[in-house]
């Protein structure tokens, strides 16, 4: 269960976030502020993902696997799953993870592209669409 979260829009910058240690501060001058630029930033040749980052307070761990989620709901919603370049795991074997869903979700895989540093969809693997159930 998820009580908190906000969204930033992702910063995408020419050049690394600049930071020196400092070993006289509490873990060495981290804090909140930078985590949060660190996390929020990426180098300026992603801008074309025009990314937003979600963060959430997770109080409640899942108590059949350990793990946390945040729940799915009117202002988040499940619409596309893009399998990584280097995943291992096929486009089908992430249907059986989406469940039912209220609006249409379509998982693809991605490849680097030929000519710039972007991603693009993988043509020659079919996506999937999982669709809504009609009660």
């Amino acid at each position: 269960m998820c009580l908190t979260t906000s969204q930033k829009k992702m910063i995408y910058e020419p050049e690394r976030i600049k930071w020196a240690v400092d070993s006289a501060k509490p873990i060495r001058g981290v804090d909140v502020e930078l985590l949060e630029r660190v996390v929020t930033t990426k180098y300026a040749q992603w801008a074309y993902e025009e990314e937003w980052r979600i963060f959430a307070k997770l109080e409640e761990a899942d108590p059949a696997n350990g793990e946390y989620y945040l729940d799915f709901g009117p202002t988040l919603m499940l619409r596309e799953i893009i399998v990584g370049a280097k995943c291992v795991s096929s486009v089908g074997s992430f249907r059986k993870l989406v469940g039912n869903v209220e609006k249409s979700v379509e998982i693809i895989n991605a490849r680097p592209a030929f000519a710039t540093f972007t991603m693009v969809r993988q043509k020659r693997i079919s996506p999937i669409v999982v669709l809504p159930n009609k009660h």
